[in-house]
Formats: C-alpha cells, sequence, structure tokens
C-alpha cells in the first residue's frame, strides 16, 4: 500500500480501477469472450494502470522460480546447514578442547602416539563424518526427485549434486574455523563460544542478508538488510549461479583455502602448544 500511496494511488482510487475491472470483465463474457482471453486482458489493463515500481514487482513474482528459491537458497543455504553447523560446533570441540578440558587427553597422549597423528586422525572422521551426513542428503534428494518425477520441477539430478558438493566445500571451511578454535582453547568453553559463535553468525547473517537479497522480489525485500551478505563466508555459497549453470569458481576456492588454512593452522598450533596435562 506504501508503494500504491507514494505514486498518488489513494484506496478510493484503486476501488474506482478494480470496479472498472470487474465492469470490463462482465462486458466481455457477454460479448462472448472466454473467461481467460477476458481475465488475461483485464490484468494487462490494471497492470498498465500502475505505478511503475508496483507492476515490477508484480513481474518478479509471477517470474520467480519457487523451486530455486526454496530448494536453492531456503534449503541448501540456510536450512540445510543448521544441522551440520551443529554438529561441526560440537563434535569440532570434542576432538581437541573438550579431550584437553576434560583431562582424557592426558590418557592418549601418555601412550607412544604422537599429537600429529592424533590431529591428523580428528580431522578425517570430522571431515569423513561431515562427507557421509552429505552423501545421505544427496541420496534422498535424488531418490525424492526419482520418486516425485514431476516434469515441471526446475531443479535436475545434476543441480542437486552440484549443490550438495557446494554445500559440502561450505561446510569444510566453517568446520575448519571450528577446529581452530578447538585447538587453540584448552577449555570447552571458549573454544565453543568462539568457533560456535562464528558459525552461528555467519548462520544468522546469511538468514537477515537472503531478505535483503536479489533472489527476494521488491515488494517484499528489505534493501538495508543487504549488507549482513557482507559478513557471512556462506554468501560465498552462491547457489543461484549453480542453477544458473554459472558456478562461481573463485568463491569455491576461497572457501576451500580457508578451510585448508585453518585445518592446517590448527594443526600446528595443537602440535607445538603446551598443554596442561
Amino acid at each position: 500500500m506504501i508503494l500504491f500511496e507514494e505514486h498518488g494511488f489513494s484506496p478510493e482510487k484503486i476501488d474506482t480501477i478494480v470496479n472498472s475491472a470487474l465492469l470490463q470483465y462482465v462486458a466481455l463474457t457477454n460479448n462472448g469472450i472466454d473467461s481467460e482471453t477476458a481475465k488475461s486482458e483485464i490484468s494487462n489493463s490494471i497492470l498498465s494502470q500502475m505505478p511503475e515500481v508496483v507492476t515490477n514487482s508484480l513481474n518478479e513474482i509471477v517470474d520467480l522460480n519457487i523451486d530455486h528459491l526454496v530448494v536453492g537458497t531456503i534449503f541448501f543455504k540456510i536450512a540445510g546447514l543448521l544441522l551440520p553447523l551443529v554438529y561441526v560446533i560440537v563434535v569440532s570441540n570434542s576432538l581437541l578442547a573438550g579431550q584437553i578440558d576434560s583431562g582424557s587427553m592426558a590418557y592418549v597422549l601418555s601412550t607412544p602416539t604422537k599429537r600429529k597423528v592424533v590431529t591428523l586422525t580428528q580431522i578425517a572422521f570430522m571431515l569423513l563424518s561431515l562427507f557421509m551426513m552429505y552423501m545421505i542428503i544427496l541420496v534422498t534428494g535424488l531418490l525424492t526427485i526419482l520418486i516425485i518425477n514431476n516434469q515441471e520441477l526446475m531443479i535436475t539430478n545434476s543441480d542437486l549434486v552440484k549443490l550438495t558438493i557446494a554445500a559440502f566445500i561450505t561446510m569444510f571451511s566453517i568446520s575448519g574455523i571450528n577446529f581452530l578454535t578447538s585447538a587453540w582453547f584448552n577449555k570447552s568453553k571458549n573454544a565453543t563460544g568462539l568457533g560456535g559463535g562464528i558459525s552461528i553468525f555467519f548462520l544468522v547473517s546469511t538468514i537477515l542478508g537472503l531478505l535483503g537479497s536479489p533472489v527476494i522480489p521488491s515488494a517484499i525485500r528489505i534493501d538495508a538488510l543487504n549488507i549482513f551478505n557482507y559478513f557471512s563466508l556462506i554468501t560465498l555459497y552462491d547457489v543461484n549461479a549453480i542453477l544458473e549453470g554459472n558456478i562461481d569458481y573463485l568463491n569455491l576456492s576461497i572457501l576451500l583455502v580457508v578451510g585448508v588454512a585453518t585445518f592446517l593452522l590448527g594443526h600446528i598450533i595443537f602440535t607445538k602448544k603446551d598443554l596442561p596435562l
């Protein structure tokens, strides 16, 4: 309604346009024009009388790809990251910092096992379990598409594979950050507080940034919230580019570099630091 009022369209004027459209519809149908054609003509007539910004907003809603928005953005970029994110925060903390804090690491290192073997084993467990999680998501998605067998579905098997791989790479970088904090701190609460805090901040920023991103029609988009997209590492996971066939390899490379660098730095820190054992 604000958009209408800004362009001089009062409620009374809108009522007049609507009533006129109803009268035109009745006249057209009475003259032998079929209902669908009459609706199309009346709709075009109404849109031509609307402010340009309103017309553009309505056209955006009509052209909106619901499959891409729901499956790509809402699930894979937000809802689908929530469970892996919580898993990464909890598991990465228990891999190193949690064991140091509880004292169980003292028993592990009292054996001939070297620290670098411990960290490499923990990294392997983290990545393998995360990989298996996304394999389950991928297989479930492929089976769902097979069962639905809807020709109008805009998500293909190839799209699903690409989205899953990119999602795994995104979580690889975030798990590296959490592993680094787990290797850095000796207290479980500190590791979880920093690593988990950063991860949750990324997710919340992504949710807020979605409301201001171009994938949301301008009629309901809050442009000011787009700034949050610049504060989240998850923004580099561009699902729209993937679904349109234009994979941003630079963004995925950055995520890979962040993951490798943080895992490597965590490995080095843990193998060299003094432990309160």
